[in-house]
């Protein structure tokens, strides 16, 4: 029995179709607005999947209330944060994985830390050191982040470390080289990948690693990062490893620096009658720290044939660089310093950011080797001196 043949039964047919037409209407209505609902609600399922925001939340420990952080690359301007009992907590717009960097001006032994972020919610935790000591920094939240880490792993292999085996071989170099271009490679689309290539090349390791491993890092810049803030680094890179290769002459050999004392030092007014160790160290650098014993060692043995030590600090803070030279016991080597951290023509000649690093030369300024620690200084310095060996009691 059909619609029609009911309202017509009754006599009723135009209130009936009146009702039918507004019931008909209301049930669209709530229809569509329940598949409104439903597709607001799965927006926001995919937005909390695809967040277009990081949530920062930072705790740092051994602070003061209103100690400040700063927060750079997070968002176009630096961020100037207050500490409330130990943590503050940052919600920004973002979104793709950027690097940040973290600095403590108020926090002794505190400098700046890099953390990787991305669109989600992000945990960091900062134990306080002194200006010697290793920070702990921990990150939870950011898959960017725990590949920085994943990286920083493999690079510190090849470190010296304390109470560890502190000096590797060129083949360890070239392991290490091929372990990060390996790892860059599987995941080519993180910034994080071309950051650590990118610093691998200013490194002064490279110069110990074949020359096919470095190309083949220059091409992963070039091919995957085309639009490289810094298309001109690569050029640089070929420089700066073609120009620290033994036989060449040493860039900012013209280096004026202070003295602990705050007189003007020369370089070239300071070098061995034979050989110069010119070192790239910090006050805040343990490793770098942790050598000079064995620096002291060899400056004692070799001295009296023509060999000493020219060190050079990256730090900015005159009173920690007096100190550590103090508490150290370093005095035996010349020390100069432009207090400007890594902006001396030296370490910007070779785009080296980081310490420890050396240049071993000659009375001419010629590089000899570079990057020699440990027994691999031991045993340049015997090669070099191995002519002597019949004419003076040179050490073995």
């Amino acid at each position: 029995m059909s619609v029609q043949k009911l309202v017509a039964s009754d006599g009723t047919s135009e209130s009936v179709r009146a009702v039918w037409s507004l019931s008909y209407g209301v049930s669209a209505v709530f229809v569509t607005a329940c598949f409104v609902s439903f597709v607001a609600a799965c927006v926001a399922v995919a937005s909390e999947k695809t967040m277009d925001f990081v949530s920062l939340d930072i705790r740092v420990d051994g602070t003061s209330e209103g100690d400040i952080v700063y927060l750079s690359g997070v968002s176009d301007d630096v961020m100037r944060l207050v500490l409330d009992d130990g943590g503050v907590s940052v919600h920004q717009p973002l979104k793709i994985e950027r690097r940040a960097t973290l600095y403590f001006p108020d926090i002794e032994g505190q400098q700046r830390h890099t953390v990787y972020v991305e669109p989600s919610s992000i945990q960091v935790s900062i134990e306080a050191g002194q200006s010697q000591d290793p920070v702990e920094v921990k990150v939870a939240g950011s898959e960017s982040h725990a590949l920085y880490v994943e990286f920083q792993e493999i690079l510190a292999k090849g470190r010296p470390d304390v109470g560890g085996e502190r000096h590797r071989s060129i083949s360890d170099r070239t392991r290490r080289a091929e372990q990060v271009l390996a790892l860059a490679n599987g995941r080519k689309e993180s910034i994080v990948a071309r950051d650590i290539i990118a610093e691998f090349l200013k490194s002064p390791t490279t110069v110990n690693v074949p020359i096919a491993t470095v190309t083949a890092m220059q091409s992963f810049l070039h091919e995957n990062f085309l639009d490289y803030e810094s298309t001109d680094f690569i050029g640089t890179s070929v420089i700066s490893y073609e120009n620290r290769q033994p036989g060449e002459k040493l860039s900012g050999l013209d280096y004026v620096g202070e003295s602990p004392s705050g007189n003007l030092i020369r370089l070239t007014e300071n070098l061995g009658d034979r050989y110069t160790l010119v070192d790239l160290w910090a006050s805040w650098c343990g490793a770098c720290r942790e050598e000079f014993p064995h620096l002291k060692d060899i400056l004692s043995r070799y001295s009296e044939y023509g060999f000493t030590v020219f060190a050079i600090s990256h730090d900015s803070n005159k009173k920690r660089w007096v100190d550590a030279i103090e508490k150290d016991d370093i005095g035996v080597f010349t020390h100069a310093s432009q207090l400007n951290g890594s902006e001396n023509e030296i370490s910007k000649s070779y785009s080296i950011s980081g310490v420890p690093a050396n240049f071993l030369i000659d009375s001419d300024g010629n590089i000899v080797g570079n990057d020699l620690f440990g027994p691999v200084l031991d045993a340049k310095l015997a090669e070099l001196y191995g002519d002597q060996r019949e004419h003076s009691e040179l050490p073995e």
